[in-house]
């Protein structure tokens, strides 16, 4: 009984070779080479779409750094403390957050961005969860009355800032074991004490003024 071999030993087919004509043997022989043709190109996409799959990653991580540094460079801290430092002098104890704050539309522009990359799948989601899970859902929350006014306004801006909060609110639910997101979200004891931590930030320069409509 004829075998062939392939990656895996050798494979037996059901039949012998006796009484086969020369048509036969030809058509024979021209289904082994589609075969051979076949795993190979299978193995072919395989490899492709790993490696794809492995550039996607790469790319990735290094969009989010870039967008990190960002986050982390002179003129966006120099945003973030004067926000943290607004919101602080603009907060009493029991009361909601402000709804106003100025330079604030810079930050939220960068989570929209962030959303944006997201939804697009530039983005790796857990990826984000791990490096900006943090600061986006507690300066969502602390920014939440500033943002819904200025959405009241035009439901439009901030879609993605919105979208990327509530998937950051589900991861951390899910890995703190709550029941829903809601519960996963900072309460004012936590915003507080985050924007005590930035508005102290080593790195603070002057901060940058805007008169931007939010969003634009």
């Amino acid at each position: 009984m004829p075998h062939l071999r392939l990656w895996g030993g050798p494979v037996e087919f059901p039949f012998h070779f006796s009484g086969v004509t020369a048509t036969g043997a030809v058509a024979f022989g021209a289904l082994v080479t589609a075969t051979l043709a076949s795993l190979a190109s299978l193995a072919s996409a395989i490899y492709t779409r790993q490696a794809n799959r492995q550039t996607s990653k790469q790319y990735a991580y290094a969009t989010l750094m870039s967008l990190r540094a960002k986050f982390d460079g002179d003129e966006m801290v120099a945003v973030r403390v004067a926000t943290a430092k607004h919101v602080l002098s603009n907060w009493p104890k029991g009361a909601q957050t402000p709804n106003y704050v100025p330079d604030a539309d810079h930050l939220v522009d960068h989570f929209d961005m962030l959303g944006f990359l997201l939804r697009q799948k530039v983005l790796d989601l857990e990826m984000v969860v791990v490096d900006m899970c943090s600061p986006i859902t507690t300066y969502m929350a602390t920014l939440d009355r500033y943002i819904s006014d200025s959405r009241s306004e035009d439901f439009t801006i901030w879609q993605d800032a919105v979208a990327l909060n509530q998937k950051m609110l589900q991861a951390d639910a899910k890995a703190r074991g709550l029941k829903t997101a809601a519960l996963a979200v900072p309460d004012e004891d936590d915003m507080r004490k985050y924007m005590k931590e930035e508005a102290a930030h080593p790195n603070a320069t002057k901060a940058v003024g805007t008169n931007r409509k939010p969003g634009t």
